[in-house]
């Protein structure tokens, strides 16, 4: 936006992208092993438009089973 001197942006994803692209636009603090990180403040006020193609919103398959990946937070 900076860049740009936009005051939106739009967000296009599709498969996991979705949702790291979600998480980001939420900010705030994630809790990860090994260690937490924060994101930084939302950025819901910035998004114009939000298009996620074939998002994996509820995870990944093996995690719902064993939580043994990273990505499982």
């Amino acid at each position: 936006m900076k860049y740009t001197g936009s005051d939106k942006i739009n967000i296009i994803s599709h498969s996991m992208g979705v949702t790291l692209a979600r998480r980001v636009i939420k900010g705030g603090v994630v809790n990860a092993a090994p260690q937490s990180f924060n994101l930084g403040p939302s950025l819901a006020g910035n998004v114009d438009t939000f298009i996620g193609i074939a998002g994996a919103n509820y995870g990944l398959v093996p995690c719902s089973m064993v939580p043994l990946f990273a990505t499982c937070n």
